[in-house]
């Protein structure tokens, strides 16, 4: 329901539903991270940061809420924290699509062409199924 009311843009309503669904499980991450994802849809990035932190603190492989806590930094320009974020994902040794591409934003803020251009051609083997359409734009971004 939280999902559909973010949707929506009914945000308030949106976070009283993952509220509800930490409550029956708390030690369920995911309603944190999506509380994040609510409070970055509404511009207001000291909350998102908050919930996502919450939601590693639960579970501190969670690719999801790493990599949203990553992009925050980013918008908020504080890019030594987003590579260290990054880092912490990459290191957990799971290959995440996401993760790859998150990489190759900050290396072209930093101006790094050639992990730039490594870290997409890794999101694009690894986001073929579950991002064909942004890997396309990658594709057609950079040539291999």
């Amino acid at each position: 329901m939280g999902v559909i009311y973010k949707e929506l843009k009914k945000y308030d309503r949106a976070i009283e539903e993952f509220l509800r669904a930490f409550y029956l499980n708390p030690n369920y991450a995911k309603p944190y991270n999506n509380i994040g994802v609510v409070y970055y849809a509404k511009e207001n990035f000291s909350s998102p940061i908050r919930n996502y932190q919450k939601a590693i603190k639960i579970d501190p492989e969670n690719l999801e809420a790493l990599n949203n806590l990553a992009v925050v930094f980013k918008k908020l320009g504080q890019l030594e924290k987003v590579k260290a974020i990054l880092n912490q994902a990459l290191k957990l040794g799971v290959i995440h699509a996401g993760t790859h591409y998150n990489r190759a934003v900050l290396y072209e803020e930093i101006g790094n062409k050639k992990s730039v251009i490594h870290f997409y051609q890794e999101f694009s083997k690894l986001g073929s199924t579950s991002h064909p359409s942004l890997v396309q734009e990658v594709k057609e971004y950079i040539i291999f």
